[in-house]
């Protein structure tokens, strides 16, 4: 070949080689630039992007992933760092389930997912789309998310917000068709006013009410001081009270309204008036007529006292005939030392006087504490609970019982030392502590024992749940007899109002009921325990009173 044409062929190698360095090179640079745009975009993109990868993990096939790749948007809306290399079940072990499972479905089925579930180890709620990375066979599966936790936690608040918000309506709504209610049908009597005591409504039921009681109807607009004018004591009485509810307080009182010849008992239920704002504008009364129940009440305590009176004189007979022997005695004594006397002036023994006297005293003194003693017990008289010192009561009352229950019942009183005060009617505890004397004696016919004790105790809380009491400090009096006893069906029934087991005419079955319903009342219990043929002891529990005596 000539040199000319190889020298040729050889510059056309050169070019080619030369053309093929700068094609490399020019591929080369367009290659760095692709994959620098594409990791710009990746890195800069708002969204977490990730892409993970399963494989089979100690929970089985497929049972776990790995992160591929993530880029710097991954932390900031999954608040996790570091994750490229790291397992699902390193990273999240406690909440890597519920994961696999989503991501788990989108390999299996191919199709994408769009869901929103929280990140519990980081407290995120995250909206995700998802999807395969084909083929099937690399196990690969695209991440891209969000942090939402914001948005929801708004949606949720805005949530409650209409649901409060709805609530409030229902409520008002609800208010309003009651109020409603009550103003045009309810038999209770509703008046509202203003802050400035102006009548705003009143119903039909206040009108007429108003009408009878003051001969005045009241009209909306007129104050309420003008409208109960002329009646001054009324008006007294109730202006305070719109006034506290004006100042914001709800609350009942009882009152009487009206003349001597008309006058009602109410139950009255004021309220403040607010705005929407909640400012107090005015207020409104509900006011019910309870003067039937009244009335009721008043007869109750009029037999309730009738009754106690009865019971008392009942109990008076039963002392009187108990101690007429007695009383004959002292008599009897007093009459003889008379005839002494006189005897023994005529006789001119005047040293044999001054023995005469003394017996003749002391017999009219403690006739006459006998006699004091009934009077007292009979005068009827509503006495107020005092503290009272049971013992010093019990050594008062001993005699009176000794001579009421006759020489054939032994009487054995005993009281520990340091008795605790307790605030008690003394009179009406008496009168019970008599009622179980003469109990036990007619429990006793052919004689027996009677023995009254009195000690301090302190019920713990089963003791005193037992005995229907709180537990705490009480004075326990108790009377104890050795007579006939009581099956569990008559003592059952003993404290039953006019149940009586004893002949006609010979008791009126009030006695144990009144001491229950005196003991209840002041606090305290009655307990019955009695066997047949064995005896019974009736248990009096009173409260124990810390405040000093006067």
């Amino acid at each position: 070949m000539p040199s000319s044409e190889l020298e040729s062929l050889r510059q056309q190698l050169r070019d080619l080689e030369q053309r093929n360095a700068e094609l490399e090179t020019r591929l080369a640079r367009r290659d760095g630039v692709d994959e620098d745009l594409y990791r710009f975009l990746f890195d800069t993109m708002d969204e977490g992007f990730c892409v993970i990868e399963f494989f089979d993990g100690p929970h089985g096939p497929l049972s776990d992933y790995t992160h591929v790749t993530a880029n710097a948007a991954y932390t900031r809306h999954a608040g996790i760092p570091d994750v490229i290399g790291q397992t699902l079940r390193e990273m999240v072990p406690a909440e890597a389930d519920d994961w696999i499972a989503r991501y788990g479905a989108v390999l299996e089925t191919g199709e994408p997912l769009q869901f929103e579930q929280e990140l519990i180890a980081t407290g995120r709620v995250l909206s995700v789309t998802s999807f395969r990375i084909e083929p099937a066979a690399r196990h690969q599966v695209a991440v891209l998310f969000q942090d939402v936790t914001e948005r929801r936690r708004a949606e949720k608040a805005l949530q409650r917000l209409n649901e409060q918000l709805e609530q409030r309506v229902a409520e008002a709504l609800s208010e309003r068709r009651l109020f409603a209610h009550l103003v045009d049908n309810s038999v209770a009597r509703v008046q509202v006013v203003d802050s400035q005591l102006r009548c705003l409504a009143i119903n039909q039921q206040a009108r007429m009410d108003f009408e009878s009681l003051f001969a005045r109807t009241p009209e909306v607009g007129e104050l309420l001081p003008d409208i109960l004018s002329q009646h001054p004591e009324d008006c007294s009485q109730v202006l305070p009270f719109w006034h506290r509810a004006l100042s914001g307080e709800a609350f009942m009182e009882v009152a009487d309204f009206g003349s001597i010849n008309c006058r009602r008992s109410y139950e009255l239920h004021f309220n403040p008036l607010r705005d929407a704002e909640g400012r107090i504008v005015g207020a409104y009364l509900f006011a019910y007529d309870i003067s039937d129940r009244v009335q009721e009440q008043q007869r109750l305590l009029l037999a309730e006292e009738a009754l106690r009176q009865a019971q008392k004189m009942e109990l008076l007979g039963q002392l009187t005939g108990g101690i007429a022997h007695d009383f004959n005695n002292l008599l009897a004594a007093i009459l003889g030392a008379q005839e002494l006397m006189r005897l023994r002036l005529r006789q001119q023994r005047f040293d044999a006087l001054p023995p005469l006297v003394d017996i003749a005293g002391t017999s009219a003194r403690r006739a006459a504490s006998l006699v004091q003693r009934l009077l007292a017990f009979a005068r009827r008289q509503t006495l107020q609970p005092q503290p009272t010192h049971v013992g010093e009561l019990l050594d008062t009352l001993d005699e009176l019982v000794r001579r009421s229950v006759g020489a054939s019942i032994e009487l054995q009183t005993h009281c520990a030392p340091d008795l605790w005060l307790t605030c008690i009617d003394a009179a009406q505890l008496e009168s019970a502590l008599l009622n179980l004397c003469f109990n036990a004696r007619d429990a006793m016919p052919t004689g027996g024992r009677i023995r009254i004790d009195c000690e301090n105790t302190d019920l713990d809380h089963q003791q005193a749940t037992a005995l229907d009491l709180r537990a705490g400090e009480y004075l326990h009096l108790s009377v104890t007899d050795n007579g006939l006893g009581m099956p569990p069906q008559v003592a059952e029934r003993a404290i039953d109002p006019f149940f009586t087991t004893k002949p006609m005419g010979q008791g009126s079955g009030l006695g144990l009921s009144m001491a229950y319903g005196f003991m209840r009342q002041s606090g305290g219990q009655l307990q019955i325990d009695s066997m047949p043929e064995q005896g019974t002891c009736i248990h009096l529990y009173l409260p124990r009173h810390l405040a000093p005596m006067d």
